[in-house]
């Protein structure tokens, strides 16, 4: 049976957590209901960790 997309018959319920530690304090704790790709690992790391540890 093929699926035209009507149905994500691979859905998962898997969660994916990115922390972030600096001197064994945690900075931030981001969770995702997605895939994190290296994309999107990229844009936490360039848009959000970077600004947030240089505050």
């Amino acid at each position: 049976m093929r699926c035209y997309c009507v149905h994500n018959l691979h859905l998962s319920n898997r969660t994916n957590v990115i922390v972030a530690l600096v001197d064994k304090f945690l900075l931030t704790v981001l969770v995702f209901d997605c895939n994190v790709n290296t994309t999107i690992f990229n844009c936490v790391i360039e848009q959000y960790l970077i600004h947030k540890i240089t505050e």
